[in-house]
């Protein structure tokens, strides 16, 4: 007979996903836009005003495209490249 009974481990909840991150990825992915007033619709808003003050370009280019394309590795808008070398936030069409 023991004396002291032996006690179990304790086991951790598994992590949970990160609700912004997946409404995040839904619109890049799919199109699903986030709903209104969240942290996602704030995300989302911000990356496509290009927040950066210094944009860092990370290279998309296809062979289809009819200007050099790229993505900002900061803040995730998409830039394009003008006539001066100068990677800028093209306006909305």
């Amino acid at each position: 007979m023991r004396r002291w009974p032996r006690r179990r481990p304790r086991t951790l909840p598994p992590p949970r996903a990160n609700a912004t991150t997946i409404a995040v990825l839904e619109h890049e992915l799919f199109g699903i836009p986030p709903k209104p007033g969240t942290v996602a619709a704030v995300v989302i808003a911000l990356r496509h005003a290009g927040t950066c003050a210094t944009h860092q370009p990370v290279d998309m280019a296809t062979m289809d495209a009819p200007q050099p394309v790229a993505r900002c590795a900061r803040c995730g808008a998409t830039l394009a490249l003008r006539d001066d070398g100068e990677w800028t936030v093209p306006a909305p069409s």
